[in-house]
């Protein structure tokens, strides 16, 4: 989508009004990612955590890219990492430089799709209607937390949460996941 430039700046301004009421309103602080296309907005809301806002301007996109690991580009797993990783592709830039019959040899007949993700062309609509994939709950403490009863019984109402949430929508989970993060981000 290419959009003119006083668009993305519009968007900024949103974005950032999204986070001074979100922190208004609740207290929380919120990341916002602006780019033109979800992956990259998601990885830039995702750069700038945990209270941040970057925003990736048009024509951008492969340079913002192209030093992060290939582990950040959507769809790309830990077990297609470890595959090309024995071809020397450690970064999304390694990716956007493979031609097309490279990118079909990794990737069959993703391979199309991952070269333009890689190169900052993601043509996948937002969907807000979209199908539940998943369902969650999530806590985020106030300061670090060493104790493990407060984790438990966090982790105890977020179960409840959840099922309730599985309950209202009459769906069962095939797959039950535990997030923590670090104190330095990772996950």
């Amino acid at each position: 989508i290419e959009l003119p430039y006083d668009a993305f700046d519009e968007a900024m301004r949103f974005a950032a009004r999204v986070r001074r009421r979100v922190f208004e309103s609740v207290g929380l602080t919120v990341s916002a990612g602006v780019a033109s296309g979800k992956m990259i907005a998601k990885i830039a809301s995702d750069s700038c955590k945990p209270d941040g806002l970057l925003g990736i301007p048009f024509g951008d996109e492969a340079t913002f890219l192209a030093p992060l690991p290939v582990g950040r580009l959507w769809g790309i797993g830990p077990k297609t990492q470890a595959k090309i990783s024995r071809y020397g592709i450690a970064t999304i830039g390694d990716v956007a430089a493979l031609d097309e019959a490279a990118l079909h040899e990794l990737f069959g007949s993703w391979g199309e799709q991952v070269g333009d993700l890689a190169r900052g062309v993601d043509r996948r609509r937002v969907d807000p209607e979209r199908e539940t994939k998943s369902i969650s709950s999530e806590e985020t403490f106030e300061y670090d937390v060493r104790d493990e009863k407060p984790m438990i019984d966090a982790l105890r109402e977020q179960t409840r949460d959840v099922v309730r949430k599985l309950e209202r929508e009459a769906l069962y989970a095939q797959t039950v996941g535990v997030k923590i993060k670090l104190r330095d981000f990772t996950t």
